[in-house]
């Protein structure tokens, strides 16, 4: 009971973090995307297919947009109700590990582990944001527990069956990382439940199973090229939007958690002489196959933080509880991050979505939404109208076509695609506007430091 008690401490205090600025403008990025496509799956009434401007899109699994179809459905549509239910899920990852590293090594490991956990400055920023790493890794946490819950109770391994099904559906193959525990038993040579295993897997089929087939039978091989192939061999070997190189997710870690990294170093090396054997292939394992791949983001790496927590944690715990250093590096650690995190936080182009507001009060629904050589997730929806994005380079089309989360036209002349409809309005950079002599007629309906809005709209 009193690990319940503070675990449910844990969940309250790190909601109420999570919610702090919740209500923030969406910016014109991936946050907009899992907006968008939340509203369409209430609109549409398609819970297993994720769309985008009505067309079927299989970039990711729909774990993650469930919780906002249903907001959408409960008649939410406020940034703070949208981004809820993952600071909710992110909340519950943090107790979820306390709970984890408290069966492990105890309540004061568990605990150290789930302050540095909740604390840390990559997973403190995404916590508050709408991405599918946040939930999966809440279910891998889940998971872990669950099978060591199940060492003495076997029936708690029908219950990681369970999270590893949800974990499948929220992000491709790394929702696989559960199946780490029963390999890793394996491999140690301890005795296997058969039977409650083999209702796990079941369980876990049972979840995931259905999906798969009713998208293959409704899709077939687009479904199949765009879910694995596309988003996850091809991605893996081409780098998108950013180049770096695999010492990427290292830099990272010093850049933005500094010395905590030579405490989770010290930590791996503790957990091997103690051979605690899951947080350090779990984080190894983790950074390593991400290090390999192309595409390289500072969220991926959000799957490890749970591991590199007990680690250091226990770490700290061990080596460190004479002088109480465990206590006093936690809560250093804790506000040096948490009183930057309640700053204030500027949206990413909060311009387009400006503009786009304008065209949904302005326009009729049948009206394209033309943006010029920028990003058109916050100007769908912004105007919930159909959205054209216009490029110029042929590097970026063939980039924003391998994404394919946009309808996009290769061109120069602006003109040649707007006069395809006979009302439109248009997004434009400034620094383009020579390049819109071809639109004929146009008024300028508004305009902010960056952007004009026109259209061929004249009153």
């Amino acid at each position: 009971m009193r690990r319940l008690v503070i675990a449910a401490g844990f969940l309250m205090a790190s909601t109420v973090l999570y919610s702090v600025g919740g209500g923030r403008p969406f910016g014109n990025n991936d946050e907009i995307i899992y907006a968008q496509c939340g509203l369409e799956m209430a609109q549409d009434g398609d819970g297993s297919t994720l769309h985008w401007q009505g067309k079927p899109t299989f970039s990711r699994a729909p774990g993650s947009v469930w919780p906002l179809a249903l907001v959408f459905k409960l008649g939410g549509s406020s940034p703070r109700a949208l981004r809820f239910p993952f600071a909710l899920g992110s909340a519950i990852g943090v107790a979820l590990l306390f709970l984890l590293g408290a069966r492990r090594h105890g309540e004061t490991t568990g605990a150290i582990a789930a302050i540095l956990f909740a604390t840390s400055a990559v997973w403190l920023q995404y916590a508050r944001v709408l991405v599918s790493e946040t939930l999966l890794v809440t279910w891998i946490i889940a998971a872990f527990l669950c099978w060591e819950k199940g060492r003495e109770r076997p029936k708690w391994i029908l219950g990681w069956g369970v999270c590893l099904g949800f974990a499948l559906l929220t992000k491709q193959i790394v929702g696989a990382v559960p199946l780490l525990a029963p390999a890793l038993d394996l491999l140690l040579r301890q005795k296997l439940p058969r039977r409650e295993l083999l209702l796990a897997a079941a369980a876990a089929a049972l979840v995931t199973v259905p999906w798969f087939v009713r998208e293959w039978i409704h899709y077939g091989r687009p479904f199949f090229g765009e879910f694995l192939l596309r988003n996850v061999v091809a991605r893996s070997a081409r780098q998108l939007h950013q180049s770096s190189t695999r010492s990427f997710y290292l830099e990272v870690l010093w850049r933005r958690e500094g010395v905590i990294v030579l405490i989770c170093a010290l930590g791996m090396v503790h957990a091997a002489i103690r051979r605690d054997w899951l947080p350090m292939i779990w984080a190894l394992g983790v950074f390593g196959l991400f290090s390999l791949a192309a595409s390289r983001y500072d969220y991926y790496m959000l799957v490890a933080y749970p591991a590199l927590a007990l680690v250091a944690a226990g770490a700290l715990v061990d080596l460190g509880r004479r002088y109480y250093l465990h206590v006093l590096t936690a809560g250093a650690w804790a506000a040096l991050h948490v009183i930057p995190a309640l700053e204030p936080t500027t949206p990413t182009d909060p311009e387009t979505g400006f503009l786009a507001s304008i065209v949904a009060a302005q326009s009729r629904p049948e009206d394209p939404l033309l943006v010029v050589e920028q990003i058109p997730y916050s100007a769908r929806y912004y105007s919930q109208r159909f959205t054209l994005q216009i490029v110029f380079d042929a590097a970026e089309y063939d980039e924003i076509r391998f994404i394919q989360y946009a309808d996009v036209v290769l061109t120069t002349d602006i003109g040649s695609i707007a006069q395809q409809f006979p009302r439109w309005f248009a997004i434009v950079p400034k620094i383009d506007l020579p390049r819109s002599g071809t639109l004929g007629a146009v008024r300028a309906l508004a305009e902010t430091p960056r952007y004009v809005l026109l259209t061929n709209v004249i009153r």
